[in-house]
């Protein structure tokens, strides 16, 4: 099964997928933008689709678009997250400096545990990533699924007969 003519639909469906989540307050509902996400690509799909879409078609998509979306989210969330990290661990760093209560056996560990910081946070959010692309791809093939499932090309109704012509 090819992708032609799917690209514009998946694309589509992982901005929904990975932009989503840093919407404010909306951010909450992290399991429905995945949903979201495959339901549109079948449904801009289906648009221009060259047969009756099967299950098949709404996997793919689904799939696909979870991880465009995962995609799209680490590359946004990634250097951000590294680069906050950095920014306290050096300020924790300089302040723990100042500080005179602290022993000085204590201030080399406190420096190293400053000073990777932000590779700490790279680690939870590698992690992060991970758990966001498992819950793209299951939730995107369910969405993937449910919009096969309502844009199912149905055959039409038979005409009516007209008795006794």
């Amino acid at each position: 099964m090819g992708l032609e003519g799917k690209w514009k639909a998946i694309v589509l469906g992982g901005m929904i997928t990975g932009l989503a989540p840093f919407i404010p307050v909306l951010n909450f509902a992290c399991c429905i933008y995945p949903i979201l996400g495959g339901f549109v690509a079948v449904a801009v799909y289906r648009g221009t689709a060259p047969a009756a879409l099967e299950t098949s078609d709404g996997v793919t998509l689904g799939a696909l678009s979870g991880l465009a979306g995962t995609a799209l989210y680490a590359v946004l969330v990634v250097p951000v997250t590294l680069a906050i990290g950095s920014f306290v661990g050096g300020f924790l760093r300089g302040e723990a400096a100042g500080v005179s209560d602290v022993p000085e056996n204590v201030r080399p560990v406190l420096d190293w545990i400053f000073s990777h910081l932000g590779a700490a946070f790279g680690l939870a959010v590698f992690v992060k990533i991970l758990g966001r692309l498992a819950l793209s791809l299951i939730f995107g093939i369910l969405g993937g699924v449910a919009g096969v499932a309502l844009f199912r090309n149905r055959p039409s109704p038979p005409p009516p007969r007209t008795p006794g012509v």
